[in-house]
């Protein structure tokens, strides 16, 4: 059995993307038998010895606290090795492998890769064991770096929580009257995507979907776009729905809180997101499971989510046409069948990504304790 110390900047059921990772990680080497913990820079773990609390609570910087957290299981539990969970944070392990010779792997998502990125975050990835990147964009973004041009890197990809998200969520019957409950027409046609709508994140593609948008209602007639989430883009979102005359169209229905999310993915008609940026992209396979056509970008770490275009639709992010055009199939169901059988498509994504598939891949990196 390994001891097993895993750092990230999110996670303990926060709800983000880098969390569910961590998370999911977390449990898997918890089923193979290691004695793994996590540690989070934006949440305290629930073990945390009060000193240490109250040492992070007069803190004034929040790093601080969680430095002190990350030494205190060093000391308490001696990990075998260090798992980072997020690029930013592998200079702690370094620090530690230096003065204790603890190996480390860091995994990596996507833009956290920056093209020029500091000397010591180099360093501390130079030195670790492996990175481990949860898709071949990823992977490819790494090996622009030129010490690791010719680098072999392993693919990670992440997975979803299956006994949250499946196809057995919604009775055909109760569909008018839950949509109703999130204040949406019961009958009109239901695209869907769920992100945070902030301004560093518009590579997500939500601005792409609205100038699609026109040409996909002059050929189907009437629908609703309807997004959830929030950001501070939403204002400039709003603005362009009304400068493309989509004001009736366009429903941005604000956070939708964990819970409620299953039963939205179960009632859209299609999940679409065409990001030019995203390192994997959990969302799709949560929708997936929930049994709703996707349609994702063929540019980034979707293309792996998808499973290179499987499970389902991929466009060039870029070419709001081609998004036009993705949609149109999807609603007028024109495609795999197996993509407008909810119970098939939830089966296909947990073959593909569910949490025994992502278990044997987290063995095949870091074996069984």
């Amino acid at each position: 059995m390994a001891r097993l110390l895993l750092l990230s900047s999110s996670g303990c059921g926060r709800g983000d993307g880098i969390a569910a990772a961590s998370d999911a990680l977390l449990l898997a080497l918890q089923q193979l038998g290691h004695q793994a913990r996590l540690i989070c820079l934006a949440q305290p773990t629930a073990a945390q010895p009060a000193l240490l609390a109250l040492l992070a609570l007069l803190a004034l910087h929040i790093r601080l606290g969680f430095l002190l957290r990350v030494l205190w299981q060093l000391l308490r539990l001696r990990p075998d090795q260090l798992i980072v969970c997020h690029l930013h944070l592998a200079p702690v392990a370094l620090l530690w492998h230096r003065l204790r010779g603890i190996p480390y792997s860091v995994i990596v998502h996507g833009l956290e890769i920056s093209p020029s990125p500091s000397r010591l975050r180099q360093r501390a990835l130079l030195a670790a064991r492996a990175p481990i990147a949860v898709s071949r964009w990823s992977a490819d973004r790494l090996r622009r770096w030129p010490p690791l041009a010719n680098a072999a890197i392993p693919c990670l990809p992440n997975t979803f929580r299956a006994e949250r998200f499946h196809a057995a969520l919604v009775d055909p019957a109760a569909r008018p009257r839950l949509r109703a409950g999130f204040g949406l027409d019961p009958e009109l046609p239901l695209l869907l995507s769920v992100c945070r709508l902030a301004a560093s994140e518009r590579y997500k593609g939500v601005d792409r979907m609205l100038l699609a948008l026109p040409e996909l209602l002059s050929q189907l007639g009437p629908l609703q776009y309807v997004v959830a989430g929030r950001g501070d883009d939403l204002p400039r979102l709003k603005a362009l729905a009304g400068q493309l005359g989509l004001e009736r169209w366009f429903r941005p229905i604000g956070f939708v809180a964990e819970a409620q999310l299953p039963v939205l993915y179960a009632l859209a008609d299609a999940f679409a997101l065409p990001s030019c940026g995203e390192g994997f992209g959990i969302v799709f396979l949560e929708a997936l499971a929930c049994g709703t056509p996707v349609l994702a970008g063929n540019r980034d770490g979707s293309v792996d989510a998808l499973a290179g275009g499987r499970l389902g639709l991929l466009v060039d992010p870029l070419d709001q046409r081609a998004i036009a055009s993705g949609l149109r199939r999807l609603l007028l169901r024109q495609g795999p069948r197996f993509w407008f059988d909810r119970r098939h498509l939830s089966a296909a994504v947990r073959r593909c990504h569910g949490p025994e598939a992502y278990r044997r891949r987290v063995e095949a990196l870091f074996g069984r304790g």
